[in-house]
């Protein structure tokens, strides 16, 4: 990765400290109006390093007093594929079997509202922390939608800020509205329920 590209990230999450440390992000996150959500884009070839930076990010607020929780949907899907006992025949079977059908029944296995969000809400349960960051996004793509997954968390997080790390763009047209779209590459999918984080981490 260049040298302008790490120091673009190493500013934006200088920032990020600064604003989620910060009395203004409590204040939205705690209204009743708003569902408290942020969206952290960033180029997907940074991936690895922004990786490290949410890590150093969460160590630093952690020592500031505010917990927080990760959540990365990629060790999360592993996780349950383990627990069903399928993970090592998918591995087998998955080299032979038709994209779609296997693209089908890791959506099934993997089922958002059944299965991911009961798994976030028992972590949610057992967690002090004072906000959640949801990574991953890219690598559990197709099977799991980022859109998907924030629409059915969102009464999970009524007193709890979540910000997700998200490998491309979310942005703002005539005709869609706001729209999250992967890698910069894959056509937009509509979600407008959340705050765009570098417009408030200034």
């Amino acid at each position: 990765m260049d040298k302008a590209l790490v120091q673009q990230v190493d500013k934006k999450f200088q920032k990020y400290h600064a604003f989620l440390c910060s009395k203004r992000f409590h204040e939205i996150a705690a209204s009743r109006n708003e569902v408290p959500f942020f969206i952290s884009t960033f180029p997907p070839q940074a991936q690895n390093y922004v990786d490290k930076s949410i890590l150093n990010l969460k160590k630093r607020l952690s020592g500031d007093g505010f917990e927080v929780l990760l959540v990365n949907l990629y060790d999360l899907s592993l996780e349950i594929l383990e627990k069903k006992k399928t993970l090592r025949l998918l591995m087998k079977k998955e080299p032979d079997m038709n994209k779609d059908r296997f693209l089908k029944g890791m959506q099934a296995m993997l089922d958002v509202e059944k299965t991911i969000v009961p798994e976030i809400e028992q972590r949610l349960k057992k967690s002090q922390c004072r906000m959640v960051f949801l990574t991953g996004v890219g690598l559990v793509y197709p099977y799991i939608r980022t859109h998907n997954i924030l629409s059915n968390i969102q009464r999970l997080f009524k007193d709890r800020p979540l910000v997700v790390f998200f490998p491309g763009k979310y942005q703002y047209n005539r005709s869609k509205g706001y729209t999250l779209n992967l890698f910069g590459l894959m056509p937009g999918d509509n979600y407008y329920r959340a705050f765009d984080l570098d417009e408030y981490a200034v």
